[in-house]
């Protein structure tokens, strides 16, 4: 039987962006203030969200946004669960140049 805490887990909405996944975004652009920059990503289904370095997402919100660039934005990925890698990996999405 679970338990009390294990179904409340399971029962609980995802948050929108608890429900994101790296491999779903496309980096839309970059917007710098001052000394921070804002990333503007996009879902396969055209919502857009505006992420900082330092912001979470995915699932458990196991996913970092790690680095900023004015043309790429890095996501720090660790593992989902204990064993399957042993150090988190690193995805970069970037800019597509305009042709």
């Amino acid at each position: 039987m679970p338990k009390k805490a294990e179904v409340a887990s399971r029962a609980r909405p995802k948050s929108d962006r608890e429900a994101l996944q790296v491999t779903d975004l496309k980096l839309a652009g970059i917007i710098w203030e001052r000394s921070r920059a804002y990333a503007l990503v996009e879902t396969t289904n055209g919502k857009g969200y505006v992420l900082r370095v330092n912001d979470r997402i995915g699932e458990d919100f196991g996913v970092r946004v790690a680095k900023i660039t004015p043309d790429t934005v890095t996501f720090e990925v660790k593992p989902a669960t204990p064993g399957q890698e042993p150090q988190a990996r690193l995805v970069e999405l970037r800019l597509k140049k305009e042709e």
